[in-house]
């Protein structure tokens, strides 16, 4: 395999960040077909995926409130509008969530001291 080539980055993350990420990409995926599905007419969400409790819990925040999976939400329905279908696009917007995330985090661990 040629190194020269390759299109990703070689990182290895910690477990965590990489299970946080990938829960995270799967939400944006999953508010992307939904979002199209109920721009055509389908808006049955019954079949939608759901991970915002653990993504929180995985990031470390204190609280698992109403405000922060409204963020979480926010930013899925965001960036969800702005992913296209490549990997990159899709891995872009990942980590742009995962940022605002943990900038929340600390935000709020500011405002409790």
């Amino acid at each position: 395999m040629k190194l020269k080539n390759l299109k990703t980055r070689l990182i290895k993350l910690p477990t965590n960040i990489e299970l946080t990420l990938y829960l995270i990409k799967q939400d944006l995926k999953s508010t992307k077909l939904s979002n199209g599905l109920a721009a055509i007419g389908f808006t049955d969400s019954l079949f939608e995926t759901y991970y915002g409790s653990f993504v929180i819990a995985y990031l470390g925040f204190q609280e698992n409130d109403e405000a922060t999976h409204k963020l979480y939400f926010d930013l899925l329905d965001k960036y969800s509008n702005k992913v296209d279908s490549s990997n990159e696009s899709l891995m872009k917007y990942t980590m742009k969530i995962y940022v605002e995330l943990q900038i929340a985090k600390k935000e709020k661990l500011k405002a409790l001291k």
